[in-house]
């Protein structure tokens, strides 16, 4: 959670945990290359995300 940016002394729920992880997860995807459609993009978010995260 350090690299991704979310600042844990505001105290964030879970959701916006498991949000960011997510959204830092796909993004070291794509920052190594990966080809992810947004299909591919939403798995990641909704597997790692524990089904916290609303975006897709």
């Amino acid at each position: 959670m350090l690299y991704s940016g979310l600042d844990l002394a505001a105290a964030p729920d879970a959701a916006q945990v498991a949000q960011t992880w997510a959204d830092y997860v796909v993004g070291l995807c794509r920052g190594a290359r990966m080809e992810l459609t947004s299909a591919d993009a939403a798995a990641i978010r909704s597997w790692v995300g524990g089904g916290l995260t609303g975006r897709r």
